[in-house]
């Protein structure tokens, strides 16, 4: 019975990590969703870091710079596209 349990959990934890896991796009998506830049820039700092493939982390990277620049934090933004 706790074999069954068990091998039911793994399978629902990895059905899990494909459904919740973030891709470059829906971050992006997400942080436009925001009300305000701020949050937009504070959201994508949060999770661009953990975005599952280093395309999509690239991709991220890529787009908080430009977040960043258009924003005038040009510091920031260089070194987004510098992690990029």
């Amino acid at each position: 019975m706790s074999l069954k349990i068990t091998g039911t959990a793994v399978l629902l934890m990895m059905a899990s990590s494909l459904l919740f896991a973030e891709t470059a796009k829906g971050a992006a998506e997400k942080a436009a969703a925001k009300d305000n830049l701020e949050q937009s820039i504070a959201w994508l700092k949060q999770t661009v870091p953990a975005l599952e493939t280093a395309a999509d982390r690239r991709s991220g990277y890529i787009f908080l710079g430009s977040v960043l620049e258009q924003s005038g934090n040009y510091t920031d933004a260089l070194n987004a596209y510098v992690q990029a």
